[in-house]
C-alpha cells in the first residue's frame, strides 16, 4: 500500500490543529501540492514554511526543504534545467543536511566534502528550499533556494567567487548575457555585504535573483556606511540608497534580533531601485508568539498596516503547537501517520518589504517541523 509523503501528513496537521478557520479553497491546494513531494525518508527529520500574506483574501505559500538528489517529485513539473543543475551541486551528507534545517546565517566549515568543488572556499549542496507560489487553483514553483556554505573566514575575494557561483548557476538567470555595469553592481554589493548566505533561482518570476544576505556587523556599518552608500549611488537610485541606509540603521538598534537582507536583481538589465525585504528572527519564535512584542515593535519603527499585525495576531494565536508520543502510544492528535512521533509549529520569522513609493508590506513565518521513528 502506497505511504503518503511526510509533507503530506505535516501540513494535513498543521490546517486541522491551527489553521482550521482558513477557508478549504486555501487549505485544499497546499494539501495537494504537499502530496506529491515524497523526501528521504533516512534523514528522519523534515521541515517545511509556511508563508502567510495578510491580505484580503489571505493567501497561504509553501517552502519545502529537502535533500534534491534524494527526493522523488515526479508529479512536480521542475525545470528542465534541474538534473543538469543538480549535477553542479556539491555532496551533502544526511547529517550536514538536518544540521542546516535550523541553521539561519551562513555555515562555516572547515574541511572540503570528497565532491566538494577545491580550493574554492564555499559550497553549494544540493539541498534545496523549493518554494511554490499558490494563488486559488493556480500552483506555481516560484524559486529554487540554494544555499552557500563558507569554509572559512577569509573574505576578501567574495566578489570574484560571487562570479563563480554565478556561472555554476543554471542558464535560465542570463548570466552568461551580464553585461559589464551590471558585473560592477553585483562587485559592489558583494564587498559591502559579503557572500550571500543564500541565492534564489526564481523560476516562476521571469530572470530575477533573489540574493539573501545576513546582517551586516552593527560596528563595521557605523563606521563605513557612509562610504558604502556613496559606492552604492553609482549603481542604485538616490532614494533606494537613501531607503536601505536607514532602515540598516534602524534594525541594527533593536535588541535580540537577527536579521538578513533580500533583494531582488536581474541579471541582465541594471535595476536602479530593486525590491528590498528584510527578514527578522526573534530571539525565540515561542516567546514571541505569545507576546507579540517584536511585531508591536515592527509596527510602530516602520507603521505596518494595522490591519496586517491584527490579522497575523489574530491567525496564529494557536502557536506555538506540538506533541511527542511514546513507540506503541497513542497517534498524535490530528495526525493519524504513524511513522511521526514528534510534530510542531512555531513562528519562524516575520519579513518586511520596502517599496520606495508605499507603506511597508507585513509577511509572517511558520515553521513546521517533525521527527520519525528510524526504521
Amino acid at each position: 500500500m502506497a505511504r503518503h509523503s511526510i509533507f503530506y501528513s505535516m501540513v494535513k496537521w498543521v490546517f486541522k490543529e491551527i489553521y482550521a478557520d482558513l477557508p478549504r479553497q486555501i487549505i485544499e491546494p497546499c494539501e495537494c501540492l504537499s502530496s506529491k513531494i515524497f523526501p528521504d525518508e533516512k534523514i528522519n527529520k523534515y521541515s517545511c514554511m509556511l508563508e502567510f500574506h495578510h491580505l484580503l483574501p489571505p493567501r497561504v505559500d509553501l517552502s519545502f526543504h529537502i535533500m534534491s538528489t534524494l527526493s522523488s517529485m515526479s508529479a512536480i513539473e521542475l525545470p528542465t534545467w534541474w538534473s543538469a543543475y543538480l549535477e553542479n551541486c556539491d555532496h551533502t551528507n544526511r547529517n550536514s543536511f538536518v544540521n542546516s534545517c535550523e541553521s539561519r546565517n551562513i555555515i562555516k566549515i572547515t574541511e572540503h566534502d570528497d565532491r566538494c568543488h577545491e580550493p574554492l572556499p564555499y559550497r553549494l549542496p544540493y539541498d534545496h528550499f523549493l518554494e511554490f507560489d499558490l494563488q486559488g487553483n493556480s500552483v506555481e514553483l516560484g524559486g529554487i533556494f540554494q544555499r552557500i556554505e563558507r569554509i572559512g573566514d577569509d573574505n576578501k575575494f567574495d566578489d570574484f567567487y560571487f562570479f563563480q557561483i554565478l556561472d555554476r548557476s543554471p542558464g535560465f538567470t542570463g548570466s552568461e548575457f551580464r553585461d559589464e555595469l551590471v558585473d560592477m553592481h553585483l562587485a559592489q554589493l558583494t564587498k559591502i555585504l559579503g557572500l550571500p548566505v543564500q541565492l534564489g533561482l526564481m523560476v516562476g518570476r521571469g530572470e530575477l535573483i533573489k540574493l539573501v544576505y545576513k546582517s551586516i556587523d552593527t560596528t563595521v556599518w557605523q563606521e563605513k556606511s557612509e562610504n558604502y552608500c556613496q559606492c552604492l549611488l553609482q549603481y542604485f537610485s538616490q532614494n533606494f540608497v537613501e531607503n536601505f541606509r536607514q532602515i540598516i540603521n534602524e534594525f541594527n538598534c533593536i535588541p535580540d534580533i537577527s536579521f538578513r537582507l533580500c533583494l531582488d536583481l536581474d541579471l541582465i538589465k541594471c535595476l536602479d531601485s530593486p525590491r528590498f525585504c528584510v527578514e527578522i528572527f526573534p530571539a525565540s519564535g515561542v516567546k514571541e508568539a505569545r507576546s507579540h512584542k517584536l511585531l508591536y515593535l515592527l509596527q510602530d519603527k516602520f507603521k505596518l498596516e494595522q490591519s496586517s499585525v491584527h490579522n497575523a495576531i489574530n491567525l496564529h494565536q494557536e502557536l506555538p503547537k506540538g506533541h511527542r508520543r511514546i513507540p506503541g502510544g497513542h497517534s498524535i492528535p490530528g495526525c493519524k501517520d504513524e511513522r511521526i512521533y514528534s510534530i510542531a509549529a512555531t513562528l519562524s520569522h516575520y519579513k518586511i518589504e520596502f517599496p520606495l513609493d508605499s507603506r511597508p508590506k507585513l509577511k509572517t513565518y511558520v515553521n513546521a517541523t517533525s521527527e520519525t521513528f528510524y526504521t
